[in-house]
């Protein structure tokens, strides 16, 4: 099977152009097996057609409206569009060729390679090896399930133990804060608003109680550390290796990677969220400095409304808001923690102190995460 695309590897904010157009050729391409067979690769054409977007999803509901015995057999499409879509990146000097021998090798290990896998994996289906053959199927429907918001981060061992440990859960119109008040785990709310909760859940965990509970924010941990944010404002400063970005922005990004390669910057100057400057952190790695310096400038923008997981050193830091505003905390946590948090609006530090609680976080994440609350939530 050929492909008329070259592929490469969560989440955006802005998009300042015209919706893009769509990626018939890929439409085309998952559409036709969807409709001829065989049966096997039906529900992997279905999930292809949805890493899509919006194109995609159309072909699909169309498919299974011509043919509704598809119905029973592929993944629903659902009522509504998929809200992401894959980023398939351009590949730059060996980079295609290197994929394809790591998939042709193990398909199992294609997940650091993202979507550059995606047209070996297909290959590999056709696989004489039955093993080869599954192992390629599973890393496709890997590939093609968007990631949870609340999944990205990088938990301790002792974070994950509790955030996995199952128990029951009741409130009845308690504040958020009040629970986590309760709770053993180092937390802080970027949020100006306290939530009341009212659950009674059994024998889930706590990363199910945050899902169900606080569906506007994600609940990521980070260390030792959970912050429980709204998904669009916290994000991985690394690239994962598959890019997901907003469906109508998803082809923008391919369009605008396409023009950066032949020295066109206005395209990608034009576009701005978590997705491009990952695309464009992806792209770098074989793509060069163009790409680099890019992802950089992006990031520079986009700190100002995200909160960015990158590595973060400092001597662990046991704190909790002191005194009855936000600078009477800042006060004491400068002092604790022995260098300033650069505060950016001054007037901010008049209010009530954020909702937190550190235990043995290291300094400089508790002094970004705390800064960041103050500075860019309200």
């Amino acid at each position: 099977m050929t492909f008329p695309w070259r592929g490469g590897a969560f989440i955006a904010l802005l998009i300042v152009q015209e919706p893009a157009p769509a990626r018939r050729d890929l439409v085309a391409t998952y559409a036709a097996i969807l409709e001829k067979g065989p049966d096997a690769r039906r529900d992997l054409s279905a999930r292809a057609l949805l890493s899509l977007g919006r194109p995609g999803y159309d072909a699909l509901k169309r498919a299974i409206a011509a043919k509704p015995e598809l119905a029973k057999s592929v993944t629903s499409p659902g009522d509504q569009p998929p809200p992401s879509a894959l980023v398939r990146i351009p590949p730059f000097q060996d980079a295609e060729k290197d994929a394809r021998t790591v998939v042709m090798s193990d398909p199992a290990a294609a997940g650091p390679l993202g979507a550059l896998a995606e047209p070996f994996l297909w290959e590999a289906l056709d696989s004489p090896d039955a093993a080869t053959a599954t192992r390629a199927a599973g890393a496709l429907r890997r590939l093609y399930t968007a990631p949870d918001p609340a999944s990205a981060g990088r938990p301790s061992d002792a974070l994950r133990v509790e955030l996995d440990r199952k128990r029951d859960f009741d409130l009845s119109d308690r504040l958020l804060t009040a629970f986590l008040g309760g709770e053993s785990i180092s937390w802080i709310l970027m949020s100006p608003r306290d939530e009341r909760i009212t659950i009674r859940m059994k024998g889930v965990t706590l990363r199910d109680f945050f899902r169900i509970a606080t569906p506007h924010l994600a609940a990521v941990p980070v260390g030792d550390l959970v912050i429980l944010a709204p998904p669009e404002r916290i994000a991985l400063v690394d690239a994962p290796p598959a890019v997901w970005a907003p469906s109508e922005l998803a082809p923008r990004i391919e369009a605008a990677l396409d023009a950066l390669a032949r020295g066109e910057e206005g395209p990608i100057n034009g576009l701005t969220g978590v997705g491009a400057y990952h695309a464009l952190k992806r792209a770098a790695r074989t793509g060069g400095e163009r790409f680099s310096t890019k992802a950089g400038e992006m990031l520079q923008q986009l700190e100002q409304r995200v909160f960015f997981i990158g590595e973060d050193a400092g001597p662990p830091l046991a704190f909790a808001p002191s005194g009855p505003t936000a600078q009477a905390t800042v006060a004491a946590f400068e002092k604790a923690a022995g260098f300033p948090l650069g505060i950016v609006e001054k007037s901010r530090l008049e209010g009530p102190p954020p909702a937190f609680r550190f235990r043995g976080i290291p300094a400089r994440l508790a002094a970004r995460a705390l800064a960041f609350r103050i500075n860019r939530i309200y």
